[in-house]
């Protein structure tokens, strides 16, 4: 199974992701070279698939937006999915990631997730990461704004390409996350 994840920042993808890590007894980080964080992660647990993140968890800013270049990130996505693992990654509001999205769709079982947290909760998850390592600039809300009007185009993109895709609030994504890698 391979679920993408997407939202603005501070929409709680990389929560979502942390806690579905915890579940997993291993988490074995994987490096590239030249990197001090890691580029993914494989999870493992006796009773489940392995589970591939893409993506470093290390700070509070994580995910796909660590990774450069969304020809890296989908070549991991669809490599793992190849291997048989469950896979997981955030998906970045990006045209050319809705069109690998609706690839890797075609190849693989695919859930998208789109979370839709508040401009409010967004803004405030935002500005709590920023007090948390000493960011005292203020915080323009335009970049999240314009990205959360990116949104509905790209639903209507995924949902008219076939993919199977959901709308849903943090709590509800994580049943479905939980229901999707066959947790009970």
């Amino acid at each position: 199974m391979v679920i993408n994840l997407r939202g603005t920042s501070g929409s709680g993808k990389s929560t979502i992701v942390r806690t579905l890590m915890q579940r997993y007894m291993v988490r074995t980080p994987n490096f590239r070279e030249g990197r001090k964080q890691p580029v993914s992660y494989t999870c493992t647990h006796p009773d489940h698939k392995p589970l591939f993140v893409v993506g470093h968890y290390e700070t509070a800013c994580g995910g796909g937006d660590t990774i450069n270049g969304l020809d890296v990130i989908y070549e991991m996505v669809n490599n793992a999915a190849e291997r048989g693992e469950d896979v997981i990654y955030e998906g970045l509001i990006l045209q050319s990631d809705v069109l690998r999205c609706i690839d890797t769709a075609k190849r693989f079982p695919t859930i998208v997730i789109g979370l839709n947290t508040s401009l409010d909760e967004c803004i405030a998850g935002i500005q709590s990461r920023r007090d948390a390592r000493g960011d005292t600039r203020p915080l323009s809300p335009k970049n999240t704004i314009a990205k959360m009007k990116t949104m509905p185009h790209q639903q209507r993109r995924l949902k008219d390409a076939g993919v199977n895709f959901k709308l849903l609030n943090r709590a509800d994504a994580m049943v479905v996350v939980l229901e999707a890698l066959q947790w009970s």
